[in-house]
């Protein structure tokens, strides 16, 4: 898809400039795993190895989050143990190394949750990191749709006195979550009914 994009002139589906969402089987999804593939190919061409290993390292935001999260958040003593659990786990091994948008997803928003965490312990301004990480999950992988405004409602709710204390970085926080929802408003628009059926299959 990345490098049919460029052939096109940086052109989708009926012509549309720098497209939202990509056709994948008999829906659009949207495109932020091929936008991730979009450098790389610019850069070193058309590979698998190159796919494959723009993949992994999307994953190892996971991993990375997952040994902050148990260091800094949890405290466990051997925290790269869940590091190291995550990289041995056939199903993970298997899928950061696919290039589908599923791993991707899963390095994006377990990235939101660490930069959640370090919002909560360490700065409030790890707030805009975690709505950046969240939207490019979002726009990943399809249930990443719900799952992402799902635990984002959730922490507002349960963390509103921290929210409330740190008002102003909220109000920042909000004035780039509108921004990022730019695309999928376009996509909304592009294709009204896609999203929802697609959600629904």
């Amino acid at each position: 898809f990345a490098a049919d994009l460029v052939a096109n002139g940086y052109r989708g589906f009926n012509n549309v400039l720098l497209p939202p969402a990509f056709q994948n089987g008999n829906y659009f999804t949207l495109g932020m795993g091929v936008y991730t593939q979009l450098l790389p190919y610019l850069i070193f061409g058309k590979s698998a190895f190159v796919t494959r290993a723009t993949s992994v390292l999307v994953t190892l935001i996971a991993a990375t989050s997952a040994g902050l999260i148990l260091r800094d958040g949890i405290k466990i003593k051997h925290w790269w143990v869940g590091v190291l659990f995550l990289s041995v786990t056939p199903t993970w091994f298997l899928h950061s190394r696919t290039a589908w948008e599923t791993a991707e997803f899963v390095g994006f928003y377990s990235g939101a949750l660490c930069a959640y965490m370090y919002y909560r312990i360490k700065s409030p301004k790890y707030l805009y990191l975690a709505i950046f990480l969240g939207a490019l999950g979002f726009y990943t992988y399809s249930p990443g749709q719900v799952l992402v405004p799902f635990t984002a409602f959730a922490l507002a709710v349960f963390d509103w006195r921290h929210h409330w204390e740190n008002r102003r970085t909220i109000f920042f926080g909000l004035i780039l979550l509108l921004i990022t929802t730019i695309p999928y408003l376009r996509f909304r628009m592009l294709d009204p009914d896609n999203a929802i059926a697609h959600l629904h299959n």
